[in-house]
């Protein structure tokens, strides 16, 4: 009786798990070091497409999306944010699970950081359908005087050993700042109609950026420099 009973409650609980839908939890977390506390810097996230995506985790499909600007602001030094929803979580989530917070879309979404009237842009291309089953969080730093760095996933100690410096105007794909093996497009309605983007650089060699090409098989991406 007790191996029956044992049982039953294992199917329960697969099939439960199974029934589920997966977690969503996508952010850009931002954080600022070595400033003084009266200092104010500012993120703001810009999607430079016209087609952006979201990810509904319940029907488990892709849909369209009106994109719009985010913005916050931070005071003085913040290295902690959770990664949940809290008071403070300085934090962009992903379109549809926001709850009010600022957002941000499955695009490529232009990041300035502003801070004493000097601005500093780089891209992130989050156009990757891996990431409708993944929380993917990737961390943005910056350090007074001395730049800024990216890190995958949720970091809060003050060292940059697992931060990469970001170049003025570079362009990062979430799967490469992951380390994420494969990059998928299949599950993007309309993929290859997607944007033409045209990213400056700052030795004025810009960019241009779109999705593959019609005749290519869909879920391949191609990038141009």
């Amino acid at each position: 009786m007790i191996r029956s009973g044992l049982f039953i409650l294992f199917f329960f609980n697969i099939s439960f798990s199974q029934s589920t839908p997966p977690p969503f939890l996508m952010e850009i977390l931002p954080q600022t070091q070595n400033f003084e506390e009266e200092d104010i810097i500012c993120f703001h996230t810009n999607p430079v497409e016209g087609t952006t995506y979201c990810y509904d985790r319940f029907e488990e499909e892709w849909y369209f999306e009106n994109p719009s600007d985010s913005y916050l602001c931070i005071e003085g030094n913040y290295l902690s944010p959770s990664g949940y929803q809290g008071d403070p979580d300085y934090g962009f989530d992903f379109c549809n699970n926001n709850n009010g917070y600022p957002k941000f879309w499955s695009c490529i979404n232009k990041i300035t950081v502003n801070y004493n009237n000097y601005a500093f842009i780089f891209y992130v291309d989050y156009r990757d359908c891996n990431y409708g089953n993944y929380g993917q969080d990737i961390t943005i730093r910056y350090l007074k005087d001395v730049g800024l760095y990216l890190a995958p996933g949720l970091i809060t100690e003050s060292s940059l050993e697992n931060f990469r410096q970001v170049g003025l105007y570079s362009m990062y794909r979430i799967g490469e700042i992951n380390n994420y093996p494969n990059y998928c497009t299949e599950e993007l309605p309309d993929f290859w109609q997607n944007c033409l983007v045209l990213i400056p650089t700052s030795d004025n060699h810009p960019r241009l950026v779109w999705g593959p090409y019609p005749e290519r098989k869909q879920g391949t991406c191609s990038l141009f420099c």
